[in-house]
């Protein structure tokens, strides 16, 4: 009985094990595989947008940065947005595009609207408090 129980519990201890290792090689392959071209794309990208701004051809840098911005706002909308913690970080990106669009004055391209029209109000930044504050402080002052 004594020798089936410590068979029993070797097994387990080899099959714990294995499942271990095997989550932290799926882990270091998932890094090595899915994590290295994003970084390798993003790099691509800044490399490029470099090399035009230094060559004064700034307006391509800019057109190709707006063709894209509908292509990436959908893919993240429909594919990654929902596994993004439900705080600020999920709304992030697509604040930056809402935002595009209102310093820019383009037209929102239809399939966007209904994603931007979904956003809660975004909180004023720490920057944008502060020039508040800056705003106030000599009304207060000629009060006083």
């Amino acid at each position: 009985m004594g020798r089936k129980i410590k068979l029993t519990l070797l097994l387990l201890f080899v099959f714990v094990a294995g499942g271990v290792l095997g989550l932290v090689l799926s882990s270091v392959m998932w890094k090595r595989y899915a994590m290295s071209p994003y970084y390798n794309l993003g790099l691509l990208e800044i490399a490029i947008d470099a090399q035009q701004l230094s060559q004064g051809r700034e307006d391509e840098v800019l057109k190709r940065k707006v063709r894209v911005i509908p292509v990436l706002t959908e893919a993240y909308y429909n594919h990654y947005y929902k596994w993004m913690p439900d705080d600020d970080s999920r709304y992030t990106s697509l604040w930056q595009v809402q935002k595009y669009y209102e310093i820019s004055g383009d037209e929102i391209p239809s399939q966007l609207k209904s994603i931007l029209e979904s956003l809660p109000p975004k909180p004023l930044s720490s920057c944008e408090l502060k020039r508040l504050e800056e705003a106030k402080s000599p009304v207060e002052q000629d009060s006083q």
